[in-house]
Order: C-alpha cells, then structure tokens, then sequence
C-alpha cells in the first residue's frame, strides 16, 4: 500500500524541529492560561473576566480546524513557507 507514497528522506523533518517551531507558542499560550489567570485570580480579578481573557486568547486556535486541510491539500511545503515568508517581510 506504501508504494505510492513519496518517502525520500530528505522530505522529513526531525521531530525536535516541530519542538523548536511550536516551543514559543506553547510558552505564550501558558503563560496566559495558566500564569496570568492564577496570577489575576490572586489579584482579586473576577473569574468571569479572567475566563474571557483565556477565552480571547484560545480563539485564533479554532481556526486551524478550518485553515489545516487548506494548507494541507492545496500548495506544497516550499510554496507555503515561500508565501509565509513573503508576508512576513512585508
């Protein structure tokens, strides 16, 4: 059933890259869901507030469920990280 797929090794990525690609964004997404709402929590921050800031913080995460099969089944890896890097150069 493999025999169709593509496996050159030099189409892998090693998985501590997704480590050293995803760590920043696990730091920040803690750091507000955990720390900051602990640490407003102390600060005698309501709950209801303190959820709506880890709630706007979550937000930008549920649109990977719309944008991963876009990315996935649309332009090849090199095209995406061409066009990402074109953006964000601008």
């Amino acid at each position: 059933m493999r025999e169709h797929l593509n496996l050159r090794g030099a189409d892998k990525a090693h998985p501590v890259l997704f480590l050293i690609l995803l760590l920043p964004l696990g730091i920040a997404s803690g750091y507000v869901t955990v720390t900051l709402a602990y640490l407003l929590s102390h600060a005698g921050v309501s709950i209801g507030a303190i959820a709506g800031l880890v709630a706007l913080s979550l937000f930008p995460q549920t649109w990977k469920v719309l944008w991963a099969p876009i990315v996935d089944t649309t332009l090849t890896t090199k095209k995406w990280f061409l066009i990402s890097a074109v953006a964000t150069g601008r």
